[in-house]
């Protein structure tokens, strides 16, 4: 009698056929990009320039419909993707927020380092792991955002179905996200130039399960 092994093998699959598109877009200007001062949590609305930064978006997005639309609910980011997508129903989801800035959210960095002066030396020396004062250090903030993303791919995936989602952020998610999709050192965090109002399309694609 002659017995044969089977194993599942899964990998990922170069040629696999896409299944999904998500559209990460950084959301438009608002007063403190505007005034260039340290802020993640803060909860404020785009300016007029961040409304028309996204009325541009939404015409260069113009003919892609999108089947579900995610965000950080922050106001910014929520407002992003409404300009964006018109009336339909926004997903929210904490873990995709910005660093948390504690303390120093609505300070230049000249007032951090002239109030702060030991911890923003802390911070320039070890900025992944010395958390901010009130606030949080970045690698649990990568840590979220990454958890978040894997499990949002995961989801889609099981699906099976072919869409196009749009994801609304923060420049230092999207900054992390690229770090994940492209496999870089966490280091090259501060290379990454993610502009107002742009946005990065990343492809999910249908996992390969093969018998031998």
């Amino acid at each position: 009698m002659l017995s044969f092994m089977r194993k599942l093998i899964f990998r990922d699959c170069k040629t696999g056929d896409v299944i999904v598109k998500v559209y990460v877009v950084r959301h438009g200007e608002t007063e403190y990009n505007k005034n260039k001062v340290y802020f993640g949590w803060t909860d404020i609305c785009l300016n007029e320039k961040g409304r028309c930064q996204c009325a541009a978006l939404k015409k260069e997005l113009n003919g892609i419909e999108f089947d579900e639309i995610l965000a950080s609910p922050a106001m910014r980011a929520a407002e992003t993707a409404k300009i964006i997508t018109g009336r339909q129903p926004i997903k929210t989801d904490h873990r995709f927020r910005e660093l948390n800035f504690g303390e120093w959210e609505g300070l230049h960095y000249w007032d951090i380092e002239k109030k702060y002066p030991l911890e923003w030396k802390a911070w320039g020396n070890d900025w992944q792991h010395y958390c901010i004062p009130g606030g949080e250090c970045f690698m649990d903030f990568y840590e979220r955002v990454r958890t978040a993303w894997n499990e949002m791919k995961k989801h889609y995936v099981r699906q099976k179905k072919t869409k196009n989602i749009l994801l609304a952020v923060h420049g230092g998610t999207l900054k992390v996200i690229i770090l994940i999709e492209k496999n870089l050192p966490i280091k090259d965090y501060w290379k990454i130039e993610c502009p107002l109002g742009s946005y990065h399309v990343f492809k999910i694609e249908q996992p390969c399960f093969c018998i031998i």
